[in-house]
């Protein structure tokens, strides 16, 4: 038996002390972090603004770009989806390691055509239906 007397206890050092403060404040930024872009994404929603079906992280470069122009008052819809492509082709330059090559509008036409075309005949084979092509007039 002690009287008075308290037991010993572990105490660590100075620096895993100040680690462990270091990691509980980075758990609580993150934790912040995190609900604020969640208030941000809802208020955007709000404002029927449906920006994180468009892209995939509200919080990125793309998306802090195309934030910064509609609060900045840029409300026309072409130049922020350009804003937004253009955004991406300078990540994926940056990533890759590749240039730029602009394949033109006649390229994308064609992948349009082709997108309809798959869609309608993946349409009507649920409906138990066949498209059959035919040649257009000369």
């Amino acid at each position: 038996m002690s009287y008075g007397l308290l037991r010993g206890a572990l105490r660590p050092g100075d620096a895993v002390c100040a680690l462990r403060s270091l990691v509980r404040l980075r758990a609580t930024i993150l934790r912040t972090q995190s609900r604020a872009v969640q208030h941000m994404q809802k208020a955007l929603v709000q404002m029927n603004i449906q920006l994180a079906t468009v892209i995939a992280d509200v919080a990125g470069a793309s998306g802090q770009a195309i934030l910064r122009a509609i609060v900045a008052g840029q409300r026309d819809a072409h130049a922020l989806a350009a804003a937004h492509k253009l955004a991406r082709l300078i990540y994926a330059m940056l990533t890759k390691g590749e240039e730029y090559s602009d394949r033109g509008q006649a390229y994308y036409e064609q992948r349009h055509r082709q997108r309809v075309v798959a869609n309608l005949n993946r349409r009507a084979q649920q409906l138990g239906l066949q498209v059959v092509p035919i040649a257009a007039p000369a």
